[in-house]
């Protein structure tokens, strides 16, 4: 049983709206570049090499944004083989660069609220979408870009909402501009927020350090931006 399903074994989801999930296949082919969709992914060796790169592309966030992003091994696992969940996967030629994961089942994401969702888009099929990851080796080169434009082309196609979360940090070297440029260019698509949640940390003892003092490693690490290589993953 996948981390995803314990969170719900014991949930009742007969009352659940149904989300069909995007056909399996390949959904695009552009040089020596495809990308497949996958609803479970059987191959241990492709799970093996998904982790690999999804904890060299995620590992620096765990140290530049409060949010956990890594994985471990047995979560991944769970989570590539959970048949609920939507998987595009590029490949360059047969190697694995690059994953997108949807979840189209709202009450999977236990910290996702689908009432506000639908609240806000009622009448609409959406979907979340959660990891966006490329390979570092593959990072900055448009690659996230194949992967967003299959999705992007999917969601129009199916006339459903596609939500996602970007760090602060993903914001300041310019992930979500990317995210806005590729849905204004293979879909007519807008980007907007629908809502902020932020992490604070109160400090008893702050009165005794100077002002600048406050997380001077943080305050280092989000002004180095001009240049920035940091990970392509939301």
């Amino acid at each position: 049983m996948s981390a995803i399903e314990e969170l719900h074994a014991d949930t009742d989801h007969d009352d659940v709206e149904s989300h069909s999930m995007p056909a399996e296949g390949v959904k695009l082919v552009r040089g020596s570049y495809r990308v497949e969709a996958f609803h479970a992914i059987a191959d241990s060796d492709l799970i093996g090499a998904l982790y690999r790169m999804m904890h060299e592309a995620f590992a620096p966030l765990d140290e530049l944004t409060a949010m956990r992003h890594c994985y471990d091994e047995d979560e991944w696992d769970g989570y590539m083989r959970d048949s609920r969940i939507g998987k595009l996967v590029l490949f360059d030629r047969s190697e694995p660069i690059g994953v997108l994961t949807a979840i189209y089942q709202l009450e999977l994401a236990p910290w996702l609220s689908p009432r506000f969702l639908r609240g806000m888009f009622p009448g609409r099929r959406i979907f979340y979408q959660s990891d966006t990851i490329i390979s570092p080796e593959a990072q900055r080169s448009g690659h996230a870009g194949l992967l967003l434009e299959v999705a992007m082309r999917l969601a129009r196609e199916d006339g459903a909402i596609a939500t996602f979360s970007v760090s602060d940090y993903n914001i300041s070297w310019g992930f979500l501009d990317f995210i806005q440029a590729e849905a204004a260019k293979w879909c007519d698509g807008v980007v907007g927020e629908i809502d902020a949640h932020r992490y604070y940390a109160f400090d008893a003892t702050a009165a005794d350090r100077p002002a600048d003092a406050w997380y001077p490693q943080h305050a280092a690490l989000l002004a180095d931006t001009s240049g920035a290589t940091g990970p392509a993953s939301s």
